[in-house]
């Protein structure tokens, strides 16, 4: 049975397979929401990501007790940002990245139906 463990297990193996270059073909430093971040002292891209799970729901009764199918939905976000004055074209050159290593991804445990690139903004007007 896949687990949210699994799942994020998963998408982060993905990712880390194919990770977003930089134009020098540099892979841009990643964090998770269970990460200790340090940024460095020099302005530079980096990419954050967090996994929103959705509330399960019965998908297929079968089975006996106990053995009803059930699904549960989630959501992985990837927030990029860049340093002030590289312009949003960069940002959104990453997110295409990481949105093509999702698009259609399928596997025994995860199923990936959509991936998307949305411009924000300013990192440090966003908050949760």
């Amino acid at each position: 049975m896949t687990t949210v463990v699994t799942v994020l297990s998963a998408l982060r193996s993905l990712i880390e397979a194919d990770p977003p270059l930089d134009p020098s073909n540099v892979a841009l430093p990643m964090y998770w929401q269970d990460d200790t971040i340090t940024l460095p002292d020099i302005a530079t891209a980096f990419a954050y990501f967090e996994l929103e799970m959705d509330r399960a729901f019965l998908a297929g009764y079968g089975g006996g007790r106990g053995n009803n199918m059930y699904r549960q939905s989630g959501s992985l976000l990837c927030y990029l940002f860049t340093p002030i004055g590289q312009g949003v074209s960069v940002g959104l050159a990453y997110g295409e990245q990481v949105a093509s290593t999702f698009r259609s991804f399928r596997s025994a445990d995860v199923s990936c139906f959509a991936a998307s690139v949305e411009p924000l903004g300013k990192g440090a007007e966003l908050v949760p």
